[in-house]
Formats: C-alpha cells, sequence, structure tokens
C-alpha cells in the first residue's frame, strides 16, 4: 500500500482548484464519489474542459463514478449528461459539495458556481477523517433516489400545462401562493376535507385569499366534511365572512385541494394509493407550524430543547439565532442541559460576538462538558435553523414561506440519520479548516 503524506489544506483560485482536481481525477484506481448541490453537476459537463475530459477518461479507464445532487427541472440537462459518464443518484436539499477519491482523498467546498470553479477548496488526506467521509457518503448514497427515476418525475410533471406534484409544505405554500396572487377576477378552491383546510390556515396560506377579497375578488369554497358547515364554524375558520363556504357531500377519491383561478386549475392532491404511507408519516411528523415572526417559535424550541437527554446538534444562521442572544431563558435551558451531561455542539454560518460571549459564559461556570461552538463562512450560508435531538428527532425552522416563519418537528428515521449525517459533515469540515489556522 502507498504511503500517503496525512494532512489538510486549502486551495484557493480558480486555476489552482482546476489543476489540483485534474490531477487527483487522473490518479484514481477504483472509485469516485461526489456529493454535491443543484448547480454543480453544470460544472462536469463544459465541453472541452479539463474537468469533463479528466472524468470522462475515468470512466474510460474503468473507474467507478458515484454521485450525488439534487436533480432538479433547472438542472435536469446537465444531470442527463451527467448520467452519461457516471451512476446518479438524487437527493433532495443538499447544501455544500464533497468528493471522496478511492477512500483516500476528500475534497469538499461550500457552494459551486454555475459552469465556473467554487472559491475554495478544502482537502484532506487524513485516514481516520476520510474514512468517516467515505462512511458518510455511503449511508446517503443507500437514501438516495436513482437519478433515472426523478429525471423520469420531472418529465412526467412537465408534460402537463397545468399541474405540478407538491413534495413538501414549503413547495406547497410557495406554489400556491404565486398562483393566487396572480388572481385577478375569481378564487374558486374545493378542499377533500375540513381537516385539509385548517392545515392550510394554520400554514398561512389562506391570508392571501383574505387579502383578495379586499381587492374585490371573488372567493369560493366547496369543502367535503362529514356534516353541513355551520355558519359560525365557518367564519372562525377563514376569518373572513364575504367569502362564500360551501359543503361538498360528493365522495372524493383523493385527499386534495383543486384551486380554480380566473379559470385555470391547480391541483395538489394526494393518490389514494398513498394515503398508507401519509398516515404513516404523520405519525413521525409531529407538527408543522407557521409564525409572524422567530420570537413566536420560542415556546416550540424550549419544549423540543428539553426533550434532550444526550446530545443537542444545532446547526443554524446566524439571523435566526442571534434573536435568541438576549433571551436568557434560551440559554438557561442550555447551561442546565450541559449540567446534566448533555453535549451540546452549536454551527453558524457566520460569527457573532454577543452570541460568542453567551456560549462563553455559560462555558465559564461549567465543571464537566461544555458546550462546543463552531462558525465559518466558508462553510456556505445557512437558511434557517435545524435542531437535532439525541439522534431521535429534529426541529426545523425556514424562512420566509409567504412571509412566514415555518416550523416542523419530526420523528422520521430516515430524515433524522440524514440531517445528523449532514450535520457531522459540516462539523468535521470546519475542524479541519481549524487544524489550518493553528498550523
Amino acid at each position: 500500500m502507498m504511503d500517503i503524506e496525512e494532512k489538510t489544506k486549502v486551495i484557493y483560485g480558480d486555476q489552482n482548484i482546476i489543476d489540483d482536481t485534474v490531477k487527483l481525477i487522473s490518479l484514481a484506481k477504483k472509485t469516485i464519489c461526489a456529493c454535491m448541490d443543484f448547480d454543480a453537476p453544470s460544472t462536469f459537463v463544459i465541453p472541452n474542459h479539463p474537468i469533463t475530459r479528466v472524468y470522462v477518461d475515468a470512466k474510460a479507464r474503468g473507474i467507478q463514478l458515484r454521485f450525488i445532487s439534487e436533480i432538479t427541472k433547472e438542472n435536469i440537462e446537465y444531470c442527463k449528461k451527467l448520467r452519461e459518464i457516471s451512476d446518479l443518484r438524487h437527493m433532495d436539499a443538499i447544501k455544500g459539495n464533497f468528493g471522496i477519491v478511492d477512500g483516500l482523498y476528500y475534497r469538499a467546498t461550500a457552494e459551486s458556481g454555475k459552469s465556473s470553479a467554487p472559491p475554495l477548496l478544502l482537502s484532506n488526506s487524513i485516514s481516520a477523517f476520510v474514512q468517516q467521509q467515505q462512511c458518510f457518503f455511503d449511508t446517503l448514497w443507500n437514501k438516495s433516489i436513482p437519478g433515472l427515476q426523478r429525471i423520469k418525475e420531472i418529465e412526467d410533471s412537465l408534460k402537463s400545462e397545468f399541474t405540478e406534484t407538491i413534495r413538501d409544505s414549503d413547495e406547497v405554500a410557495s406554489i400556491i401562493t404565486k398562483f393566487l396572487s396572480s388572481s385577478t377576477t375569481e378564487i374558486q378552491l374545493i378542499f377533500s376535507t375540513l381537516e385539509s383546510l385548517k392545515l392550510y390556515k394554520e400554514l398561512g396560506m389562506l391570508d392571501v385569499v383574505k387579502e383578495k377579497t379586499n381587492n374585490g375578488i371573488l372567493i369560493r369554497m366547496l369543502i367535503k366534511t362529514t356534516s353541513p358547515i355551520e355558519a359560525n364554524d365557518s367564519e372562525i375558520l377563514i376569518g373572513c365572512p364575504q367569502i362564500e363556504i360551501h359543503h361538498l357531500n360528493k365522495s372524493t377519491q383523493t385527499k386534495s385541494i383543486t384551486i380554480i383561478m380566473d379559470r385555470e386549475i391547480l391541483e395538489i392532491s394526494i393518490p389514494l394509493k398513498d394515503r398508507n404511507s401519509e398516515i404513516e408519516y404523520r405519525k413521525t411528523a409531529i407538527f408543522h407550524k407557521s409564525f409572524r415572526h422567530i420570537k413566536d417559535t420560542k415556546v416550540d424550541i424550549a419544549t423540543f430543547i428539553e426533550q434532550s437527554k444526550r446530545e443537542l446538534l444545532i446547526l443554524s444562521s446566524v439571523n435566526i439565532l442571534k434573536y435568541f442572544r438576549e433571551d436568557n431563558s434560551f440559554w438557561l435551558q442550555l447551561l442546565n442541559l450541559s449540567k446534566k451531561g448533555v453535549v451540546i455542539k452549536i454551527l453558524m454560518d457566520g460569527y457573532n460576538s454577543q452570541i460568542v460571549r453567551q456560549i462563553n459564559r455559560i462555558n465559564s461556570s461549567l465543571k464537566g462538558k461544555r458546550i462546543t461552538i463552531g462558525y465559518s463562512n466558508k462553510l456556505g450560508k445557512i437558511n434557517g435553523l435545524l435542531m437535532i435531538c439525541d439522534a431521535k428527532q429534529i426541529l426545523k425552522i425556514t424562512y420566509p414561506v409567504m412571509n412566514r416563519i415555518h416550523l416542523s418537528i419530526s420523528h422520521n428515521n430516515t430524515h433524522v440519520l440524514v440531517q445528523d449525517i449532514l450535520f457531522q459533515k459540516y462539523w468535521n469540515e470546519l475542524q479541519s479548516l481549524s487544524v489550518i489556522s493553528k498550523s
């Protein structure tokens, strides 16, 4: 076995990054594994580019290329070309990019520019670290879906001019908002259950409908319920008596919401055959809520944190966590958990002196385990807040969804595992950067 110098370094400059990548891929003997965001596929398929040529050559030499990326409508053509030289799989919401060659060499970057080199490249050949990253990649690989399957899903949805497949609540909110906001004369909504209507109200999406009534837009609703809707209940539910609400007693075969806006139709549905999966998901996803301001989430966050018995991981945008810098109850809660032996790690996408001072103040009063904090703008911008409790459940905050804060909590084992792996990846990369700064 060849001797490898174990070291960590950061490579800067477009040409230096390209040269390092070409040299490393040229030396590959068995495998090349890469996990990348939705912009990255475009950098692998530039005609006559050195990066493209070296990967094509690696494929011709019999090297196994395994790539994971987020395949979207915007990058689908790049992904099709990438499939010609690699085994490509899909996973949602990938942030950052990393790759491993022969299980010996690790490269990572926070973000990639479309069809261009990243601003910097983290290089690591420390055996224990690279092996851990390889394990992370293999786990993500097993949780991802075949690229061809994802491409087919996208192409099938694009064949119809008026339909869109909805995969999560953020997508639902975004598409419905754009659709409703463009209304000029009339909006008709059909809800297959009263519970569906209540869910959309909780997510804040009916606020757009209310605003439309002030502009003279005619709003009508049909709701499938087991009994007629009382006038009082409808006004409490919608909060806008100008909206016409009618009872729909005809049986439906899907759980859906249909929106007819200015005679155009948007239908969002879950097929009946997937109903069992939906029921199981609702057992694992405790709830979804939306708020006007981040401060309104404090009660739910406190309740979640209190359940930590072993480990609490926090991955957050500075812009969100700074709202808690003067919240003494939040920091007191972290202090009490630390005194009980709970391991707490906080990772931010930038530096905030007040947050650091709060943590240092807590650590100064601790005799045992201390709160560990990491921050670096080299790992990319974090859009929201993620908390992982004992590797069993996650709390996620995203913004803005219709100018509202969206909070969700889930026990889904796969989701928790993937987020835990990604947190550890970011944390380990930050430790590598720390090693560099000390050397």
